[in-house]
Parts: structure tokens; sequence; C-alpha cells
């Protein structure tokens, strides 16, 4: 029988005492000490979420998402095992915050060994906090996300990203980009402070690293806007003045920003020339109308507004024809 306390200090000692690179190799060096356990590994999602990479590759190479036991665990967010004659393999959701980073893989005897399930799936939050942290300061994982080469474009926009997807007592989020390993302009945002969630998307005109470079000056300008304390349409405001400032009116950024707060859905929207809004319920979708205002970076000085509306207003309003008719 596992002595489930054992294998929680081991673990915890394991993890800590790694370096950046070698997060997995303690994991799985820490977990191969206890009866019962024969490997561990972390498979981590590619950028266009379709395979798992393995970072050790023990038992395993490159799975697919579709029609795998790893990939039902990643997709469904439950923990899926396969039993064969002498093993069992026990597939655990590798989840931050709502951020699915892969799965938790231990190749385990099939003797019961229920107590180190459970230890993994307790566990399984905490490895992926490592990870994220020493992602930080090796490139590893992030290699580990990669079945090819990305563009330099696509190189900035990732890095410029927040999480792909965040979970939260009022809301989930998910975000992506695609073509994956060739994106331009396209980018998206977003922050909670206390009540106050706001989300940011963006595209750049202009192809390959052009759009990259002006989407990342966009973006970065309301970060420190937001971040000093600025409400949204400052935000757009002085995003549009350092575009501007550069660009001269020749480049910009077409860009939807919306400030929620969270305890009574009241939402601030600016429409900056943005990409459209949709709201997709069940198998039907509908675009939901803003004024139209110029994107950041156009003209010089422009005095932005922003219209307030509640959730349930979305809701009327994505019944009402773009045309007001």
């Amino acid at each position: 029988m596992v002595d489930e306390s054992e294998l929680w200090r081991r673990v915890h000692g394991a993890l800590a005492a790694a370096e950046a690179d070698g997060v997995v190799e303690g994991l799985d060096a820490a977990l191969r000490q206890h009866p019962g356990v024969r490997s561990c590994d972390v498979l981590l999602a590619d950028l266009r979420m379709t395979v798992l990479e393995p970072v050790l590759g023990h038992e395993t190479g490159r799975l697919a998402v579709a029609g795998t036991a790893a990939g039902r665990c990643w997709g469904e967010q439950v923990a899926v095992t396969e039993r064969s004659a002498a093993t069992q393999v026990v597939h655990v959701p590798l989840t931050v915050r709502g951020e699915r980073m892969g799965v938790l893989r231990g190749v385990l005897d099939d003797d019961g060994s229920e107590g180190v399930v459970a230890v993994l799936s307790a566990l399984a939050p905490l490895i992926g906090e490592h990870i994220l942290v020493a992602g930080e300061v090796t490139d590893r994982y992030r290699r580990a996300c990669r079945p090819q080469r990305l563009t330099l474009a696509a190189e900035m926009q990732w890095q410029l990203l927040p999480r792909r997807s965040v979970q939260a007592g009022a809301y989930r989020l998910a975000g992506q980009l695609e073509p994956a390993f060739a994106v331009r302009g396209d980018n998206f945002d977003w922050s909670q402070n206390g009540d106050v969630l706001t989300v940011t998307v963006t595209n750049g005109m202009g192809e390959s690293v052009t759009a990259a470079t002006l989407t990342t000056l966009a973006i970065t300008a309301v970060r420190n806007a937001r971040r000093a304390g600025l409400d949204l349409v400052d935000q757009a405001v002085l995003a549009n003045e350092a575009v501007w400032a550069y660009h001269g009116g020749d480049q910009h950024v077409a860009t939807l920003l919306l400030e929620v707060h969270l305890p009574s859905g009241r939402t601030r929207v600016v429409d900056a020339g943005s990409p459209q809004l949709w709201r997709v319920r069940v198998n039907h979708a509908e675009q939901i109308a803003f004024e139209p205002q110029l994107p950041l970076g156009m003209v010089e000085d422009t005095d932005y507004r922003a219209e307030e509306l509640t959730l349930d207003d979305w809701l009327r309003l994505a019944q009402v024809p773009a045309s007001g008719a």
C-alpha cells in the first residue's frame, strides 16, 4: 500500500530541488521510488491543440488529441485510465487556473494503486505551476509544444499573449490564434483587477513582422495605461497616441476593448474599428453591433467613447438586425 503522505513529501521536495529544465525528470525520479510506479511523464498540448507532445518520451511519442485516452483526458478534463494485463496507464488533466496545459501520464503496476492515482490528481495543478514558472527561464517546455518552427511574426505574437484560457468564479475565457505557426497581427489580452475584467481583441494591419510589431506596440500601450489605473477610454486614447506617434496614420490597429464589472454585469465597450463580436448559443450565432469608431493610430487626438451595456443587454441587442430595421 502506498504511503500517500510520503509520496506528497517526496514529490514536493523533488519539484522544489529540480532545475528549471529538469522539473519533469525530478517528478519522474521521485515517483519511481514508490512501489507500483513505473514511470511518469508530462504531455503538453501543442500550439494548435491537436497533438500532445511528451517531455520525456519514456513510453510514448506524440499523441493525437482526437481518438486517444490522453486526448480525451485533456479535452473532457477527466482522469482516464487504460489497463492491460500487467499495467495501468493513468492520464490526469494538467490544468492551472483554467489553462489546459496538457496531461500528466503515469504508468503503474496493475495492483490497485488508487492512492497513487489520487495523489497524481491532487498534484497536477502544483506540477503545472512549476512548469509555468520554469518556462520563464528555459525554452524546453515551449519547444515541446512546437511540432514545427514558428515564423518570426508568430513568435512575437505568442510571446505577447496571456494564457490561452482562464477560469474564475464568475467567468471562463479562452482564445486561440490561427494559423498558429504563422499568425501575423491578431492578438487578444485579458486581465482581472478586483471586480473588473478587461478583455481586448486586436488586429494590426499589414503582413508578417510589420503587423506583429504594430500589434505589440498597441497591446503594450493598452497594458501600460491599464496598469497605471486608467479607465477603458483612456486606455484607447493613449494606445491611439502611441501608434500615431510612430506611424503618423500610415498604420492602424483594429481593436475591441471591453470592461466588465463582474458583480453587476455592467459592461463598457470601445469599438475602435474592431473585429466583429458574435454571440454563440448552441448551434446559432448572432452578431452584436456596437458604435463603430476609428481604429487605433488612424487619426491623431481621436476622442473615443464607451458604450455602457449589461450582459443582458447584449442578449437583447443581438436580436436587433445590424441595419436597425
